[in-house]
């Protein structure tokens, strides 16, 4: 599709700039008719891919301040849904002994593809730990009540039978440390920014900070797609998942 609309610009650039040169026998003028023709299609492609590029050299990737060792567990503080994806990874494969969250108000949070907060492991507003326990546990209830839900059976091994994700709600967090994964802002026209920082709840020190950034195309892909970024182009020599790696980097696990 975007292929057809490439050529169906060439051909009517091609038409426009032979009737400007059939009208006026001007080369120069032709030529830049022929210019400002591409450049419509064209100039915020070449303005944001070099304010891309600088802004990738100076700013992106990883700062860590200071890092701490043997650290058992956070609190993540951009979760709001419950123990899911990352969390549920980091917990069964031992690098965090338990992650905290805080649910602000799950009784009126709109959950993807028909899911509820208790398929996140959690059941009502409040402060969460939740950590790996023993088959039987009084706060694994919903963990078991999830695994009924898995039709495929691929997805059943992310959910082990023999020990669960408990997921207890707490009167307060005990984790002296917080990370915080952001949302992707605008930067500047069709780049977008991303920042995680980790902090030391206690002083309110940054302890380390990733930041990433995403080149969208211009205004040609942004319609094509509908209105939303389709495709997304890194910063090079800058990983995918920095926002992950900063974590351990800095709230090193118990080895």
């Amino acid at each position: 599709m975007i292929a057809i609309g490439i050529l169906l610009y060439i051909v009517l650039a091609f038409y426009i700039v032979k009737w400007v040169w059939q009208k006026k026998r001007s080369v120069l003028l032709a030529a830049s008719t022929a210019v400002i023709i591409l450049l419509l299609a064209t100039w915020d492609n070449i303005i944001g891919n070099i304010m891309f590029n600088r802004i990738c050299k100076e700013e992106a990737g990883e700062k860590i301040y200071r890092t701490v060792e043997n650290v058992e567990g956070y609190f993540d503080e951009s979760n709001t849904l419950g123990c899911a994806g990352d969390c549920r990874e980091l917990l069964f494969s031992g690098e965090y002994k338990y992650i905290e969250v805080k649910i602000p108000d799950a009784e009126r949070k709109q959950y993807l593809f028909g899911s509820t907060s208790r398929d996140f492991l959690v059941e009502g507003t409040g402060s969460y730990r939740f950590y790996v326990d023993q088959k039987g546990s009084q706060f694994c209830d919903l963990y078991y009540e999830k695994r009924t839900k898995i039709k495929a059976d691929s997805h059943l091994k992310d959910y082990p039978v023999d020990v669960c994700i408990a997921g207890e709600k707490v009167d307060s967090l005990k984790s002296r440390y917080s990370y915080r994964e952001g949302d992707s802002k605008e930067q500047f026209p069709f780049s977008a920014r991303k920042d995680t920082v980790i902090k030391d709840r206690l002083t309110g020190e940054v302890m380390g900070m990733a930041t990433s950034f995403g080149n969208h195309g211009g205004w040609i892909n942004y319609y094509y797609y509908g209105g939303v970024f389709g495709s997304e182009k890194g910063c090079s020599g800058i990983a995918s998942d920095v926002h992950r790696k900063i974590r351990t980097n800095v709230l090193r696990p118990i080895k």
